[in-house]
């Protein structure tokens, strides 16, 4: 943002306080905390939080201008100084950011509209012209001689309330004479403070006599702050010319928020000024982004402040004296550098040379971690696993998968980067069994109490099964058993991970027990809420052959127990509470589960329910195991929530329960999402039946079907025999498994039997 920064600079020139704000991300954050954040922290201490803050502001444009504006307040009923320097410094930033621009005038515009005070209007709309944007200046009508006279009779009151309201009324017609007149006239001692502050808001620039004179009086803080906001040569020259003195602290304070430029003003005092002195100008000179003076920081070897002063051009100079500097002054020439490149298009190539040419070539590792490259990181890891420790300290400022991976090699070692390891990848992995696995891998590597409580709070927002057995463990850790026993109870509350009863009894028993041992309020309702849990988590009873299944032979391949007559993806089907979890490992496996045996001709009986819209799976038969049972095993009985929108276009032969791509079946509701259906599939030869809820829905020969052609005669891929066109080799195989398709989670099975023909 080099041109923003030079725009602030002649655009201080026109519009008023061009501070900066504390820096924030803009993650997860609405308009109105973003303006609460930049109003809040002013003013910033160097130039790089004033781009970040202009560019929270822009981002949330129309919408944080707008609000700002609503914050102005008629004179007497409150400061506008931070609002006003916010709107002025967002103004100026979109005048050089095209992206910002349209967005932040809309916003200024609809504040204008909206502001019924007609000197913020004026305020507001000399913003808009800042953008380029006509907006025909205002005349506020001048006051009658009574209105005039009963204002200035109220300053003789000792009242306070009675003067701040009677100013407050005066702000609708106050001119250059009523000014004049309100000054000159009689008043209460404690009086000129309250005018003082009222001629600022107002910006009555024919007053700096009088607000001048104001900066040797009992009132000189109220003073500073009214010639700050008015600006000008005659104002900055005052305030200037008292950074030498007693009252040194309020002028720096007031040129922080100045209106306009004092560039010239500033470097003439700090030509003849004391150490200390210039070490306040030099501090403002950083806040402002006042680049000119950063020569008298280079020359008296004032660096702290430097950062805010710098520009690229500067990067050669402050890399020979990092280079050679002493120990002392190593951070600020450091930071100055970070500073001086962050302007140029690819800084990584100017760091490395100067890496290359470096006496002390690990003073410039957080320059090279600041330019965020790839070769960066390569480079730093390459120096790390060379011995170099310093690298590491460097490359943890970074992001990315090469850094984390970087950083659990380090927390291998030194248990320090372990934060900053579950920082990144809690800001980074959006897949929560990644993330779940990773964690899973740090836990060993954390050392002490801060580390854990680091590790322990991640873990509090993952709600997987294996994260809440990671967290137990903590449990039995007295440094964090507390912080673990709550982020237990914050994974078994999510709900929306299924997790095994006993697994939950044995965590819930625990964190019950620790946190009613801490004894705390908020302990006895977490100890309330994980039992509300346990009563409400649901386990199914152990399913049974019916005495009909029993006389005609049937078998029980999973009764809610083991899955022991089972073989394949048993990661991504768990049998937990009584049924078969479809997890799918919660989107990284879409593995199949097979019977344990093959079958040829079977009636096969399973209960099934959604968790979730959407969900797809099938019934693969006569498969081999890890082959497309559609297409290499004998077909894929679909097992599909077609009912939801995402299915709109579905073909008729891929509708719940059709011989997938050969046979459609007859298209059903579905008993709504959490509700059981019973399903039945009946295969004879190439016979296959397929009945739901007690109605046929399928009942077709598959080699009638195709008439015979499994795959097309000519050899290609189409074959004209087949309904989706496809060929299917695996249609015509004599046995096989019997398995379930995993396209995804959100599916339970239970009940599931069968009899062999």
């Amino acid at each position: 943002m080099k041109k923003f920064l030079n725009v602030i600079l002649v655009a201080a020139l026109l519009c008023p306080g061009l501070q900066s704000f504390a820096q924030n991300d803009i993650r997860q954050r609405n308009s109105g905390t973003v303006v609460a954040d930049v109003l809040a922290e002013m003013p910033a201490q160097n130039a790089s939080v004033l781009e970040s803050n202009m560019k929270d502001l822009a981002a949330f444009a129309p919408e944080s201008i707008r609000l700002l504006g609503e914050m102005l307040v008629p004179a007497g009923k409150g400061d506008n100084s931070r609002v006003e320097y916010a709107l002025s410094a967002v103004a100026a930033f979109a005048s050089a950011d095209a992206d910002s621009r349209t967005a932040v005038l809309d916003g200024l515009k609809a504040a204008a509209a909206a502001q019924a005070d007609e000197y913020n209007r004026a305020f507001i709309e000399s913003q808009i012209r800042l953008l380029g944007v006509s907006v025909p200046a205002r005349t506020i009508p001048s006051p009658s001689p009574m209105k005039a006279s009963r204002v200035i009779r109220a300053m003789k009151s000792s009242v306070r309330s009675c003067r701040v309201q009677a100013l407050a009324r005066a702000e609708s017609y106050a001119d250059d004479a009523f000014f004049s007149k309100l000054i000159s006239a009689k008043r209460h001692p404690e009086a000129d403070a309250d005018i003082l502050y009222w001629l600022g808001e107002r910006k009555a620039a024919s007053c700096m006599d009088f607000i001048i004179d104001g900066l040797d009086g009992e009132y000189a803080e109220d003073a500073a702050m009214a010639a700050a906001k008015i600006g000008g040569h005659e104002a900055a020259v005052a305030l200037c010319a008292l950074l030498e003195g007693e009252k040194a602290s309020v002028a720096e304070s007031a040129l922080r928020y100045f209106n306009g430029s004092f560039t010239d003003e500033l470097a003439e005092v700090a030509a003849k000024a004391s150490p200390e002195a210039l070490g306040r100008m030099l501090s403002i000179a950083s806040s402002r982004h006042i680049t000119s003076m950063s020569s008298f920081a280079f020359e008296s070897g004032n660096y702290a402040c430097l950062a805010g002063m710098v520009t690229a051009e500067d990067a050669p100079r402050l890399a020979s004296l990092l280079d050679s500097a002493s120990e002392k002054d190593v951070e600020a020439l450091s930071a100055a550098y970070i500073k001086s490149i962050s302007y140029m298009e690819d800084a990584c190539p100017v760091v490395m040379d100067a890496i290359a040419g470096a006496k002390n070539p690990s003073r410039f590792y957080r320059a090279l971690a600041s330019t965020g490259k790839d070769e960066a990181v390569d480079f730093l890891a390459a120096r790390y696993r060379a011995g170099e420790a310093s690298a590491l300290d460097a490359a943890a400022s970074m992001s990315g998968k090469k850094v984390q991976q970087l950083l659990l090699e380090g927390a291998a070692t030194d248990s320090r980067y372990v934060p900053r390891y579950v920082e990144l990848l809690t800001g980074e992995s959006s897949n929560e069994v990644l993330l779940c696995r990773r964690l899973i891998e740090v836990v060993p590597l954390a050392a002490t109490a801060e580390q854990k409580e680091a590790v322990i709070s991640a873990m509090s927002g993952v709600a997987l099964p294996d994260m809440l057995a990671a967290v137990e463990r903590f449990m039995d850790d007295a440094e964090v058993s507390h912080s673990a026993a709550l982020a237990a109870k914050s994974i078994m509350a999510r709900g929306d991970v299924v997790i095994d009863a006993s697994q939950l009894q044995r965590a819930a028993a625990k964190a019950k027990v620790i946190l009613l041992a801490h004894g705390e309020a908020d302990d006895k309702y977490a100890v309330n809420e994980i039992d509300n849990i346990l009563a409400s988590h649901k386990v199914y009873p152990k399913s049974e052959l019916t005495e009909e299944e029993k006389a005609l032979g049937f078998e029980m391949l999973y009764d809610g127990g083991n899955l022991d007559k089972w073989i394949g993806d048993k990661d991504g089907y768990r049998s937990m509470n009584g049924v078969i979890n479809v997890t799918a490992h919660w989107g990284l496996s879409s593995g199949n589960l097979y019977t344990a045996k093959e079958y040829r001709d079977f009636i096969y009986r399973f209960e099934f329910v959604f968790l979730e819209p959407g969900v797809n799976n099938g019934v693969g038969i006569r498969t081999p195991v890890g082959v497309d049972a559609a297409f290499d095993g004998m077909c894929e009985c679909q097992i599909l929530d077609h009912d939801d929108p995402i299915y709109k276009g579905l073909n008729d032969y891929q509708v719940h329960g059709s011989a997938y791509g050969i046979i459609p079946a007859k298209r059903v509701v579905h008993r709504p999402v959490g509700e059981w259906n019973e399903e039945e599939i009946e295969v004879r030869g190439m016979h296959v039946k397929v009945t739901l809820n007690g109605e046929v829905i399928l009942d077709g020969d598959l080699s009638e079907a195709c008439q015979g052609h499994n795959v097309a005669p000519d050899g290609t891929g189409f074959n004209p025999y087949m309904t989706d066109h496809r060929n299917h080799p695996g249609m015509f195989n004599e046995k096989g498994h019997i398995s379930f398709c995993g396209h995804g989670s959100g599916l339970q099975f239970r009940n599931v039997r069968i009899l062999e023909l």
